[in-house]
């Protein structure tokens, strides 16, 4: 799993963040400033980018700033951050 929130080319690492919001096999999270800890860029609308092993198959998720995400979720205990299946 690896997210990062932000626009443009103004990205926070916000992954420790992400996988600590897994709570058995469903995600809960709030795609928003807080999430980095700060404004990665002024003026713009942000979106949460989350990259994860999903029903065995790569996935990238998308989340709008202002936005709730709640998915059922399990993380493949063999994925790494570089997998590309």
């Amino acid at each position: 799993i690896s997210a990062r929130y932000g626009a443009e080319d103004q990205w926070v690492d916000v992954t420790e963040k992400v996988a600590g919001a897994v709570y058995g096999n469903t995600l809960t999270i709030h795609s928003g400033n807080e999430l980095a800890g700060e404004d990665p860029l002024d003026g713009y609308t942000k979106t949460l980018e989350i990259e994860c092993l999903w029903d065995g198959q790569k996935r990238t998720i998308k989340v709008r700033e202002g936005t709730d995400l709640n998915i059922p979720f399990k993380i493949d205990s063999n994925a790494t951050q570089t997998d590309n299946k």
